[in-house]
């Protein structure tokens, strides 16, 4: 090519200093960023003509191929990569790259209008802009050799970039194509050479090509993608084309075929390397016949153009069966099997059934059946023959097939050959659990199907004998796997191998499983995922500081971790296989049984599942409490693991904390009031050591005026009603016995009256006298009505089961004033201050239904109730008195639904400590467990309710650690062998709703 063969004018967008011989800034500046954008352009190309520094110039040269770029007839292939380049070929590859039709007749004496390449040169001279032209008038030499620097020339007009004529080429080229030589250099379409004036050879042209692609690719790909095309790709499988790449991790597809959606599997889609194709999976159905539309989504609506593509399937269809063995004999047995093969429009195996085909074997009887890989299968009875006695090597077995729909058919004479024996055998696809990819659950299976093939290469009976040799091992060998079975598991006739997981694996790894059947053998792999066994262990935060003496609920988390770093539950720490590897050790402490800390200590059930509880402490202040544990199997860091807690002083009382707050003011009702003990680092303070407890007390003054009074439980357990001037003080080891609710009684007092409590922790000095070292006092006032301002409100209890309808209810569990599930109409009140004003509770004159049918109602005294009879909705009228006597009004909207009571919530106490002459009169769990459950009506079920509601409740009771006491199950029903003494213990375990709570006792 010489400079004829340039056009005339370059078209370009820069412009030009005339006066200066050379390009202004402004063409410098835009050049330099056109080249940049072609450099990045050819970066970031499509995954298939991306610049890759890793691929050869063959595998590139493939590349192109497949795109249709070049092809092996005239481009050169293989060893020819080292060959010359011609002119016309050149002329073919740009005609190609740049998607320009060829075009009839010729401009060139040289050129034939039948030349192969004749219609390649006319559609590259004619383009516009030109980019080729003749080498002389009339004559464009289609044999000519093209040098390295007009290959240049050509590819950067072909990607519409400009000359770079200032840049640097090192290595000899002609003037007039410096410019392109560089920009060709810097877009990676040639690399440096020493002498660019000479024949470019075909590899060159591979690689200039090749990142031309790219950059051509990036160039002219839509701003948005769209759906190109869609059409099946086989009986479950559609082939959706984009006109750009996407991001794979975000583009979905939907299907449907009409208005019913079909569904995908999207785990299973398929993308081509550039990015652009995507093959789908129908899961569970197959394509039939009719129109089906493909939506593209998962991206931004801003990088979606055309959504949707249409395709129309077509009905399965066989196009050729064919033998799947080479052999012409078949053995002699019951069940002599040829296997053979159906072939669709997809080029895929028929997903037809057996029935769909039809067999004849004149003279033998004979059927078709699938087998538990999908292949067809010809079972066939070569010991009878109608006629006559079969004899092996003379007799002919003709076996012919047919599809009953398309007819397409096959048939072959087999000659009779002996009894079958094992040679061969095959394992097919390994079967999961449905949804998984793995092993990972002890009780997982999986199931291989087995293939054994006689002599002649045909499939045996899975029952040809009774007494297959069999063996089955694995590598690496591991004990996780149980003994293999080889069985029919599916019923269908078939041959399988069935491998359960009996033990969890410590590291995720496949396994080859190596068969060895009747003298043949076959290996598979099966994966196992190590899943919830711990193979590294941390301890967490103990629920409290370590103190010397210490006798309460100390719970340390144990934190365990499998092989992939995933976290484990409680659940899964204390499960068969994980808590017997787990060993805990412990000095200066004891656990909740009063022993040593062992793997016995860590809690099974209740809210502290898989955490260690400890008791006691039994160190000395300024020493530590070491707790070590470690697993008996370990598989990497930190399985062996160490806590040291300091122990601190011995706890003692420092000040109270409010737990609950009681209102300030009354005109006759009660009010509530806990206040608790803390000591010295913040925690409730329940039991006190021998020696602080006849150092502390709690002192409490009742004062005031009047007949209102303080109710308080001072042993814990019986309740007594303290006027103004009863004081109280609650003394000893149990300062539990302070730690619970008291009760502002304020039924006996008048306006103006008021009671005060003044509560003081004392410690006692070294003169024999009591100190106060902390103190509260909180007052109760009743109000003036007269005087006061009130605002007034009504509970709306909204939420009701229909009760009185329903079957699971006793006649007397359905009165509306006495049935756990009736719901209470309350009037609360406030002053101007929004202070809250306790009411007695006598202030509901009447309560009324709109539909009666619906809800119920009913008073006791002066308190309203309503109960659900069935579902509905309905207006509740409540009319009740102000606290001066006067009627008032008000209503809201109960729902009644039929959902059957089910218990959501279950609360108790974690530990009780009751007296030995207190413990002994209890008759019933719920009395030590202080046992409550909440089902989703808010209804509360405790004490003797639980078991009246029993079939709502549930609850199923066990008792651990004291051979003395025994519970009955279902009841909760208490008996002891012998009376409790001070120091037993045992643990109390409620079952209810999937939950499952603990009580600790310990007898005082």
């Amino acid at each position: 090519m010489s400079n004829k063969g340039l056009p005339s004018k370059l078209h370009t967008q820069t412009s030009y200093d005339d006066n200066r011989g050379g390009e202004t800034k402004v063409m410098k500046k835009s050049l330099s960023v056109l080249v940049a954008t072609a450099m990045v352009s050819s970066v970031f190309a499509s995954v298939a003509f991306a610049a890759d520094a890793n691929l050869t110039t063959q595998q590139k040269l493939d590349a192109l191929i497949a795109a249709g770029i070049f092809d092996k007839d005239g481009t050169g292939n293989g060893s020819e990569l080292d060959a010359n380049m011609s002119r016309e070929q050149l002329a073919k590859i740009l005609a190609k790259l740049k998607d320009l039709k060829e075009v009839s007749g010729t401009s060139y004496t040289d050129v034939a209008s039948d030349r192969w390449s004749a219609g390649f040169i006319q559609a590259v001279t004619k383009a516009t802009p030109m980019l080729m032209d003749g080498v002389a008038d009339g004559v464009f030499n289609p044999a000519g050799d093209v040098t390295l620097e007009q290959l240049a020339t050509v590819a950067v007009r072909a990607l519409g970039l400009q000359p770079n004529n200032s840049g640097t080429v090192n290595g000899n080229v002609s003037d007039w194509a410096k410019g392109y030589v560089a920009t060709a250099i810097a877009n990676g379409l040639l690399g440096e050479k020493a002498d660019f004036t000479k024949p470019a050879i075909r590899s060159e042209l591979v690689e200039a090509t090749y990142a031309a692609k790219g950059v051509l690719d990036e160039q002219n790909k839509p701003a948005k993608a769209s759906i190109k095309s869609a059409k099946a790709a086989g009986v479950q499988k559609v082939e959706v084309t984009l006109d750009r790449d996407v991001d794979t991790t975000k583009a979905t597809f939907s299907l449907k075929r009409g208005t019913q959606d079909i569904a995908l599997d999207a785990s299973a889609t398929k993308w081509s390397d550039d990015k652009k194709t995507a093959t789908l999976t129908l899961k569970d159905v197959k394509l039939i016949e009719g129109e089906y539309t493909v939506t593209l989504g998962g991206l931004a609506a801003d990088e979606i153009g055309t959504a949707t593509g249409t395709f129309t399937a077509e009905k399965e269809v066989v196009k050729k069966l064919e033998f799947s063995t080479a052999s012409d004999t078949i053995a002699k047995h019951s069940k002599a099997r040829v296997q053979f093969k159906a072939v669709n429009q997809y080029g895929e195996n028929a997903s037809l059934n057996a029935g769909n085909f039809t067999v004849n074997t004149p003279g033998f009887s004979s059927s078709v059946t699938k087998d538990n890989t999908g292949t067809f299968v010809v079972t066939i009875d070569t010991t009878t023959m109608s006629g006559g006695t079969p004899q092996p090597g003379l007799t002919v077995v003709p076996v012919y097939i047919y599809e009953n729909d398309s007819r397409v058919s096959i048939q072959q004479n087999f000659k009779l050959g002996s009894e079958p024996f094992v040679t061969k055998m095959e394992l097919g696809e390994v079967k999961y659990p449905s949804g998984k990819k793995s092993l990972s659950a002890i009780g997982d299976f999986v199931t291989i199907p087995v293939t054994l093939f006689d002599q002649y290469g045909n499939p045996l009976a899975y029952d040809s004998t009774n007494n297959y040799n069999q063996n089955v091992f694995s590598t690496p060998y591991t004990q996780s796997l149980g003994t293999p079975e080889f069985g029919d598991f599916s019923n269908t006739g078939f041959g399988e191998l069935k491998i359960a997981l009996v033990k969890r694996v410590e590291k995720s790894e496949d396994y080859t499983i190596t068969a060895q059947i009747g003298g043949a053998n076959a290996t598979t792999k099966i994966s196992i995922t190590s899943a919830k066994l711990a193979t590294k262990i941390q301890f967490g935060t103990p629920s409290s500081q370590f103190a010397e003496g210490d006798l309460k609920d100390i719970y340390v988390p144990i934190i365990a971790y499998d092989a992939d770093g995933n976290q484990l539950s409680a659940d899964d720490i204390v499960d068969s296989q994980n808590l017997p590897r787990i060993n805990i050790q412990g000095t200066n402490v004891k656990d909740a049984k009063g022993a040593d800390l062992s793997r016995a200590s860590i809690d099974t059930t209740g809210d502290h599942k898989g955490q260690i509880h400890i008791w006691e402490v039994t160190g000395k202040a300024g020493s530590y409490a070491y707790l070590t544990a470690y697993l008996d199997s370990t598989t990497g860091n930190n399985s062996y693991i160490t806590l040291n807690q300091p122990i601190t002083k011995s706890r003692i009382p420092d000040k109270f904390k409010v737990v609950t707050d009681s209102a300030p003011k009354t005109l006759g009702g009660n009010s509530d009031l806990k206040v608790v003990v803390v000591d010295q680092n913040g925690d409730q303070l329940d039991q006190m050591t021998a020696e602080n407890s006849v150092n502390y007390q709690v002192y409490a003054e009742v004062t005031g005026s009047g007949g209102m009074k303080v109710r308080a439980k001072t042993d814990g357990v019986t309740a007594v009603d303290y006027g103004v001037g009863q004081n109280f003080t609650i003394s000893g080891a149990n300062i539990r016995d302070f730690n619970q609710t008291m009760t502002f009684l304020g039924g006996g007092g008048a306006a103006g009256q008021k009671i005060d409590l003044k509560l003081s922790l004392q410690k006692l000095n070294n003169e024999g006298k009591w100190t106060t070292i902390s103190s509260l006092t909180k007052s109760y006032s009743f109000i003036d009505k007269d005087n006061e301002t009130l605002s007034y409100s009504v509970s709306n209890p909204t939420n009701l089961f229909a009760a009185i309808d329903s079957s699971i209810l006793s006649a007397d569990q359905k009165n509306p004033t006495t049935s756990v599930m009736k719901k209470k109409i309350a009037v609360t009140a406030k002053d101007s201050a929004g202070n809250v004003v306790k009411l007695p509770d006598d202030r509901i004159v009447s309560v009324s239904s709109s539909v009666y049918n619906v809800v119920q109602w009913g008073m006791s005294g002066s308190t309203g109730y309503i109960l659900g009879n069935k579902p509905g909705t309905s207006k509740i009228n409540v009319v009740y008195k102000d606290m001066k006597g006067e009627l008032q009004t008000a209503s809201f909207d109960a729902e009644v639904k039929a959902d059957a009571p089910a218990i959501q919530r279950v609360t108790n106490d974690s530990i009780a400590t009751p007296t030995a002459t207190t413990a002994n009169g209890y008759v019933n769990a719920y009395q030590f467990m202080n046992l409550k459950l909440f089902d989703q009506y808010g209804i509360e079920y405790a004490t003797t309710n639980i078991n009246n509601y029993s079939n709502v409740t549930g609850v199923y009771y066990e008792v651990e650690g004291n051979s003395k006491v025994s519970v009955n199950g279902n009841t909760g029903a208490l008996t002891f062998s012998s009376p409790l003494v001070a120091g037993d213990t045992f643990t109390l375990k409620a079952y209810a709703a999937g939950q499952v709570k603990s009580t600790f006792v310990r007898i005082r």
